[in-house]
This record gives structure tokens, sequence and C-alpha cells, in this order.
């Protein structure tokens, strides 16, 4: 049984799992800053597909990316600093336009929830012209992948690979 977008949802600010529980940046936090900061151009944009509250995306801009090619993805309402499009991964991401994004990055446990019958791999990186960056949990998930396939089947290898705390950050770069 997993946490379904209803779940989510319904999630105050302060509960459990709003977005307020979630607004520190964390060791993994600057793993995935330092692995992102090699595309951050003044043309760059960033998709953060899971957003939360923002916190990846502050500090993406606070590392020199432009604020206005910054955007993410929650179901939750958030606080409107970055433009957001809210709703389920399943709604949103099929409506946004190929390699719209430079970058389609994530944190945590968002996409590990998504059941196999969505196809986030394809999505994701359907979104990026450059990158898709992963910073998840590979073991103790309702549906784990086997990411390295999944996104060489959609034309990216990987190029890098890195273990913090118990997580797991993957770089996936479009082949050229």
């Amino acid at each position: 049984r997993t946490l379904g977008p209803a779940y989510w949802l319904q999630q105050s600010p302060w509960s459990r799992h709003g977005y307020l529980h979630y607004s520190r940046l964390t060791a993994e936090s600057y793993v995935l800053r330092d692995a992102l900061s090699p595309f951050i151009t003044h043309e760059a944009r960033f998709l953060d597909v899971g957003c939360n509250g923002g916190r990846h995306l502050w500090m993406l801009e606070q590392a020199g990316a432009t604020r206005g090619h910054l955007a993410g993805v929650d179901i939750q309402k958030l606080d409107d600093y970055y433009p957001i499009y809210r709703g389920s991964f399943e709604g949103v991401l099929p409506m946004i336009a190929d390699r719209w994004y430079t970058v389609v990055f994530t944190m945590g446990m968002t996409i590990e929830l998504v059941p196999p019958s969505f196809p986030i791999c394809h999505h994701m990186a359907r979104l990026a012209s450059k990158a898709v960056v992963l910073m998840i949990q590979e073991t103790g998930v309702p549906y784990p992948r086997l990411w390295k396939v999944e996104f060489e089947r959609e034309g990216f290898r990987l190029t890098k690979y890195q273990r913090c705390n118990g997580a797991s950050l993957f770089v996936f770069e479009r082949k050229p």
C-alpha cells in the first residue's frame, strides 16, 4: 500500500508529510546541488518533480540559476515563489512540451511511489533536453525500478552514481 495522490493532497503544511516538514536542506540536498551545478547557466531551465515547498529550487537560485527558469510539480498547495504545476505527476507531466526543461530532477521518495502503470521515467526523460538527476531511495520502496535500464531505453547514459546517507544519486545525460 502506498501513499497515493489523494493522501498528499490532504496534507496540511504542518502535518507529517506537509511541505513545512521538508523545508530544510539536508546533506543529500548539497550532493544534489553539486550534481546539478554543471548544468547551471542563465538559459538553463530546471524542473523539480515533487518539489514540495521549493527548497531545492531556492538552492539552485542561490547557486546561480535564473529564478524565472525554475519550476516544480507537486500536488500540495504551496507558496507561489516559483511557478508550480499543481497536480499529480500522472496529470501534469504529459501536458508539458518535450525537452522544455534543460534538467529534470527529483529528491526523496516521490517518484518511487508512482505505480509502474504510469511511465514516470519516460516522461522525465521526454521533458529533459540535457539531463535527468535523481536523489532517491533504491531499497524499501513500493515500486523498485531498474533506473539505469529505464533511462538508457530513453536515450540517456548514466554519468554519475553516488551513495549518500542511504540515498542514491543518479545523473543521466542525454546521449548525443
